[in-house]
């Protein structure tokens, strides 16, 4: 996701597609800020979810 803003009316939003959307007033969005990627993969993140959950269950059963 980046945040865009109309180059004519200035309205400000965020989208993945900025050069194939169009504004509601028929203008293009230029980028103000790209979205940086997260160091944490979304593979990681399951894993660690995982382990969390299983810690809870283990916990629960003690």
């Amino acid at each position: 996701m980046v945040k865009v803003k109309c180059k004519i009316c200035g309205e400000e939003g965020y989208t993945a597609a900025p050069k194939v959307l169009k504004c509601e007033c028929g203008g293009s969005f230029r980028v103000i800020r790209e979205k940086r990627e997260d160091r944490i993969t979304t593979v990681d993140r399951s894993i660690l979810d995982l382990f969390n959950f299983s810690n809870l269950i283990n916990y629960g059963n003690n």
